[in-house]
């Protein structure tokens, strides 16, 4: 009676063995069968700054692909002084994300206000270390779901519309440009013969005149003469 009892044991025992193996294989296949996105070694990403009104804000566009289509990605704008600036957003159904929604760092819309300036007790906006310096220029951005992909994004120049304050100009002028010199007219005047009006022409009338006195002495003299010989 012992030994059917435990031949049936062992009979049972090789039994549930043999079940765990196909049910670890099945698993295993199972598991083969899903798909796993495969991370891409290259991931297009661009980012800059663009102007909404007289505000910066950040515009970005990333795709992963349409693999990861509806998975959360994590926007990082790193902040060398403390902490980051993060936003989570949703890949569409080709696994791309593009958007201008974000405001720049030190960037506000309501109030405005923009990086590296502080508004005063006056009222008047003045260049000022708000503790967004860093952001006035290159600064760095992660786009993560895993992978992720790391590029920059640039502050915009001086002269555009919503890098400063409005009414407040920071930027030089352009190098060579100067304030033209005062320039002076210089009149000449003639007279209708073509000789200036100077010394030259009252000299000139001097001895016109001067001819005409000894041509009316030589008539004198020689009237005179004639009537003297006349009188002998």
């Amino acid at each position: 009676m012992a030994t059917g009892k435990s031949g049936a044991l062992r009979r049972m025992a090789l039994v549930g063995v043999s079940a765990l193996a196909l049910s670890a294989t099945a698993g295993t296949a199972m598991a083969q069968d899903v798909d796993t996105p495969e991370y891409p070694v290259d991931i297009p990403a661009s980012a800059s700054a663009v102007c909404v009104g007289d505000i910066p804000y950040f515009s970005f566009q990333v795709n992963f692909g349409a693999e990861f289509a509806g998975q959360e990605v994590t926007i990082t704008l790193a902040n060398p002084e403390g902490e980051d600036f993060v936003y989570v957003r949703t890949l569409d159904a080709n696994g791309t994300l593009s958007g201008n929604d974000i405001l720049w760092p030190g960037a506000n819309d309501n109030p405005p206000d923009w990086p590296g300036w502080i508004l005063d007790e006056n009222g008047d906006w003045v260049e000022a270390d708000d503790g967004f310096l860093w952001a006035r220029g290159s600064i760095t951005v992660s786009f993560e779901v895993n992978p992720t992909q790391t590029i920059t994004a640039t502050y915009p120049p001086a002269t555009s519309v919503c890098a400063n304050p409005p009414n407040t100009d920071t930027t030089p002028p352009p190098p060579g440009e100067e304030t033209p010199p005062t320039t002076t007219t210089t009149t000449t005047t003639t007279t209708t013969s073509g000789l200036p009006a100077t010394g030259a022409q009252t000299a000139a009338l001097l001895v016109a005149g001067g001819g005409l006195l000894a041509g009316g002495t030589a008539l004198v003299v020689s009237s005179r003469r004639r009537g003297a010989k006349e009188s002998v």
